[in-house]
């Protein structure tokens, strides 16, 4: 008795050195996936936001640790992206950006165009940073 099992191993011929090449083919378009999606992350949400910090204030005041949220919008070349840290403005800060007041009751904020139709913005407010990027 033929059953279908085996009427279908007459045509996949599978010999040791077509499975490790199928395997290897396998392993290596996981790894492509995994590593585009593990930059993807490390991109969007540390070294992006980062970016951002230093060009508007000079250097990085929080970091990826503290993040609360991030949401992104993109449609047609339009699109936001919007990082929310916990944060509290160390003192020695409070000088750099409120003009001396003291850190409890400082907020500041901070925009900037880096190119045409690219607006960027951070805000302090409350204990949290938000830090934006939008496009047109």
């Amino acid at each position: 008795m033929i059953t279908r099992s085996h009427k279908l191993s007459g045509y996949i011929r599978m010999t040791g050195r077509r499975r490790k090449v199928l395997v290897s083919i396998i392993l290596a378009l996981t790894l492509v996936a995994v590593g585009t999606y593990a930059s993807n992350w490390y991109n969007t949400r540390v070294r992006w936001p980062a970016r951002i910090q230093r060009e508007l204030l000079g250097h990085e005041i929080a970091y990826h640790r503290s993040l609360i949220r991030y949401d992104r919008f993109v449609h047609f070349g339009q699109g936001a992206f919007t990082w929310s840290y916990r944060f509290v403005l160390p003192a020695h800060a409070a000088t750099d950006f409120c003009n001396g007041q003291p850190s409890e009751t400082c907020h500041f904020e901070r925009r900037g165009r880096p190119q045409p139709q690219v607006e960027t913005s951070i805000l302090d407010d409350s204990g949290q940073l938000t830090i934006e990027e939008s496009w047109l």
